[in-house]
Parts: structure tokens; C-alpha cells; sequence
């Protein structure tokens, strides 16, 4: 669906669903936030702020219409993730569901569907490889606190070893650029719109490793405590326009 008949579709299931009554006389604007991360193309922030992106344009008239007082903070992933553990009535995207986060949020839904790779220059003599233990001789760049990072860990990757603690998926990028890793976690889509910003090539790239056993999902979720009204008028309003899309 088109953006143009996204917005006109989600206006008439919003307000629709709340013609009658507000779902939030119990959170406040106040008391919401709704935080995500800088993930070009999927979410694009400008000065802290949402301001696009694939993902995002999908969030942004939903949380306009629900919470028109409320601007989604674009913060560093391991900021936003802590944040939505530890504080009720937040919201947090995109979220990877992994078997250790499942019980740690209220998954509304999911907004996305991709494939996670570890990537690496083309020149790099690694070869493509299924067994994480091949790559344990490399540097990996990765965000603290991703569904990348538990992975590697699990699989005897250690911090200040070879694992690199960057900021965001483009600090990762940038690294693995400039040589100081050898390979970050990434994709197709991530890595075109990176070269579209910063002038490299998609075939400078090549892929190393597939998490096949990482969820290909990106969810919405809130975090524990958050109102149930909340929850139901989410819930509601992502699956209304998933079944008309």
C-alpha cells in the first residue's frame, strides 16, 4: 500500500475505533514516550527526533493520531532499550523478539520483515561461512544491548576481545569502512541506502554469515506496566490496517 492511501486508510481505522471514546484518560501524554533508534532506511532521525524512513513512516501517523503531544525520540539503541525495560508506558521500535525479551515487553506488533548478516569488505579473506565459530577470529562492530550482540556472546564472542561496542548501525558502517573491524551486523537494504549517503558501492560489501536463527521480524512493542488501554488501541490499530493492506 501506497503512502498516500496508508494515511487516508489509518485515519478513517483511528477514528473509527476512537470516535466514541478516548482510549487514554489513563496515560497521558505525559507519561508516554515512544522511542527508537537512527536505522536509515528503515528509521531516520533528524536532531533526536523521527522523521521517516520505511518503518517509520508506518509508525509516525499512528502515533500523531494517538498521542499528538508526543514526538518519538530518536536515541542510541542501548538508551532506547534500557529505557523501555526499566519505564512503563514506553514504546519502543524496532525490536527484534528473541526467546530472552520475550517475557521482558508487551509485543504489539510487527511493522518489518529482514535478514540479518554479518558483512565485511569485499577484500577481507573471510569467506562466507554457517558456523560462528569461523568468525571468532575477526573483530566484530556491533550496538550493546542489539539481538546481534546476546547472539554473539552465546556464542563466545567477548567484549574488548572481538567485539566492538559502536554506537548506532552507521558508526558500525563507518568502522567497518575505515577498517578499524572486520565485519557488522547489516543488510542488503542498510548497506544501499548507507552508499546512497556516503558515496561507496553496495558491491564493496559482501556477505559473511546469515542469522538464520534470529527472528526476521521487527516488532513495535511497550514495555511492562504500560496502560492496557494503550495496549488494546495499538493492538487495534496495527492489525486493522495489517488486514487492509
Amino acid at each position: 500500500m501506497k503512502g498516500g492511501k496508508f494515511v487516508v486508510l489509518f485515519v478513517l481505522i483511528v477514528f473509527g475505533y476512537f470516535g466514541k471514546s478516548s482510549a487514554f484518560e489513563l496515560a497521558t501524554p505525559s507519561q508516554i514516550r515512544i522511542v527508537t533508534e537512527h536505522l536509515p532506511p528503515y528509521q531516520i532521525g533528524k536532531t533526536g527526533v523521527l522523521t521517516g524512513g520505511k518503518i517509520g513512516n508506518k509508525v509516525l501517523p499512528i502515533a500523531k493520531q494517538l498521542f499528538p503531544n508526543v514526538q518519538i525520540e530518536v536515541l542510541p539503541w542501548a538508551r532506547a532499550y534500557k529505557l523501555a525495560l526499566s519505564r512503563p508506558n514506553t514504546i519502543i521500535f524496532s525490536i527484534v523478539k528473541t526467546p530472552e525479551r520475550t517475557d521482558k515487553f508487551h509485543w504489539i506488533a510487527v511493522v518489518e520483515t529482514v535478514t540479518t548478516q554479518l558483512v565485511a569488505k569485499s577484500d577481507h579473506p573471510i569467506s562466507e561461512t554457517q558456523d560462528l565459530n569461523e568468525l571468532l577470529g575477526l573483530q566484530v562492530g556491533v550496538k550493546r544491548d542489539d539481538a546481534v550482540s546476546s547472539i554473539l556472546l552465546q556464542h563466545g564472542f567477548e567484549y574488548g576481545r572481538n567485539m566492538t561496542d559502536i554506537i548506532s548501525t552507521v558508526s558500525t558502517l563507518q568502522m567497518l569502512e575505515k577498517g578499524r573491524v572486520d565485519a557488522v551486523p547489516s543488510n542488503e537494504h542498510v548497506i544501499k541506502y548507507y552508499c546512497q549517503m556516503s558515496g561507496c558501492e553496495p558491491k564493496d560489501f559482501k556477505r559473511v554469515y546469515t542469522f538464520k536463527t534470529l527472528s526476521e521480524d521487527f516488532y513495535i512493542a511497550a514495555s511492562l506496566g504500560t496502560d492496557p488501554n494503550v495496549l488494546t488501541a495499538l493492538s487495534d490499530a496495527f492489525a486493522n490496517l495489517e488486514a487492509k493492506d
